[in-house]
């Protein structure tokens, strides 16, 4: 398994799995033209629901390719984060054992346990 290290709001560092897969984007037509959600459960009870669209990212997905590749060696398996524009209240964090969905259409819906490091 694969994790992305995260600091919660109180401090704490948590990790969350980046998935045992990856997508081939060669049918998705338009990447910055996908809707994507997070759904966030504890416990077996959503907490935390929201979606958006590419096509809301600040920067596209080249111009972010670009500012990676420009003065960086970047090996065949790079996966780049791009972060997300679903923001939830301040006062919010994961805890350990959260799960964490995000769905990005046409690519599928991959879960993530939020674990302790």
């Amino acid at each position: 398994m694969r994790y992305v290290r995260v600091a919660g709001s109180d401090g704490s560092r948590l990790a969350v799995e980046t998935g045992q897969a990856a997508y081939d984007l060669t049918g998705v037509e338009d990447p910055h033209d996908l809707t994507m959600s997070t759904t966030i459960r504890r416990d077996g009870r959503r907490v935390y629901h929201d979606s958006t669209h590419t096509g809301e990212m600040v920067r596209t997905c080249e111009e972010l390719v670009s500012y990676l590749t420009r003065h960086n060696v970047v090996p065949e398996t790079t996966v780049l984060l791009t972060g997300t524009a679903l923001v939830r209240d301040d006062e919010f964090t994961l805890r350990p054992n959260d799960d964490v969905e995000i769905t990005v259409e046409p690519i599928g819906s991959p879960h993530n346990t939020v674990v302790t490091v």
